[in-house]
């Protein structure tokens, strides 16, 4: 059974009764065939589908749409499976508004820089994969733009989630996946210059972080009065209602103190960790140790802030002495 060679009946006579039970047997055969064929039918017209039986061990079955033969599905005949159509990356620019329905293909690269607050109207059920080229704001709404982190969330490049449309405007974001090894983002590397060195901007804490690791390394300073930690919400680090205590009994109000006392031009290692509590509140450990002579300090504490943690300050001990080595990065997941 195949395509028709003439896919109608006579509607005048003269017609004997063998032409016209031979046309409609072929019509017939069409239909139940699925109008297959190395080719369209010569006969389709817009809303025929059809199926292409030009390659062995496969049948692609197509609607045609007036103009065009649009791919609905791909039947293994050979490993009796269905394979739905390819999905090419299609791309968006990124806006307020990024509308991702609108894209032809469930998988989308977003470019730019622009925050997003909304992926547009798209019909209930309708999935997107999204893959993100540069570094942007997801800002999370409860009801529009539903993240699972419970806030906004900053991009990387690589970056990649899974979408659902709800409806009305209304997205939830399945899941989302962090460039990198088990969502754990680094940040950028900066030498211990100055006072302090701040992670703030491009370089500071997205706002569903849970966990903040600072690492430094060969660190050294102009003078005595030690090394600490700040951190702040958007409006910058906070330098009151520290609860914190070193293993050599210096406590402080004003900062997370990871040791006091140091040696200037002693060289120190460490690793400092503030693990979130609760929306605001945060718990602070460390690790600090003097490799050019025998050393070895711990501190911990706590502290609430005003908003989300976005900023983090490493700096000398009374903010005036300066560092003059080593360097200093940021984790967080």
């Amino acid at each position: 059974m195949t395509q028709a060679t003439i896919y109608s009946v006579p509607l005048v006579g003269p017609a004997t009764p063998t032409v016209m039970a031979q046309r409609i047997d072929d019509n017939f055969d069409a239909i139940i065939s699925g109008h297959s064929g190395s080719s369209r039918p010569s006969y389709a017209v817009a809303g025929t589908v059809w199926e292409d039986t030009s390659v062995a061990g496969s049948v692609k079955y197509y609607h045609y749409d007036g103009s065009d033969d649009i791919l609905l599905r791909t039947v293994d005949t050979t490993n009796n499976r269905v394979d739905q159509p390819p999905q090419p990356f299609g791309t968006v620019a990124s806006a307020a508004t990024t509308d991702i329905g609108a894209v032809t293909s469930e998988n989308v690269t977003v470019t730019g820089t622009t925050t997003i607050t909304s992926f547009g109207t798209a019909a209930a059920g309708t999935t997107r994969r999204l893959v993100f080229s540069g570094i942007l704001t997801l800002t999370r709404n409860a009801t529009s733009l539903i993240l699972p982190q419970g806030g906004n969330v900053v991009t990387a490049v690589g970056d990649s989630l899974e979408a659902v449309s709800l409806g009305s405007g209304n997205w939830r974001v399945t899941s989302y996946m962090r460039v990198g090894t088990n969502g754990l983002v680094s940040g950028v590397v900066q030498a211990a210059s100055g006072t302090a060195v701040d992670f703030t901007g491009a370089t500071g804490i997205p706002s569903w972080a849970k966990r903040v690791t600072v690492s430094f390394y060969d660190v050294s300073t102009s003078g005595t009065t030690g090394i600490g930690l700040q951190i702040g919400p958007s409006g910058g680090p906070e330098t009151t209602g520290y609860a914190s205590c070193t293993s050599t009994n210096n406590l402080s109000t004003t900062q997370f103190l990871i040791a006091a006392g140091t040696v200037a031009a002693g060289v120190y290692q460490g690793m400092v960790i503030l693990t979130r509590i609760d929306s605001n509140t945060w718990a602070f450990s460390s690790q600090l140790a003097r490799t050019d002579t025998a050393g070895l300090v711990g501190a911990a504490g706590s502290k609430t802030l005003a908003g989300t943690l976005e900023q983090v300050r490493f700096k000398t001990g009374n903010g005036v002495e300066t560092f003059d080595g080593g360097a200093v990065n940021i984790l967080y997941e």
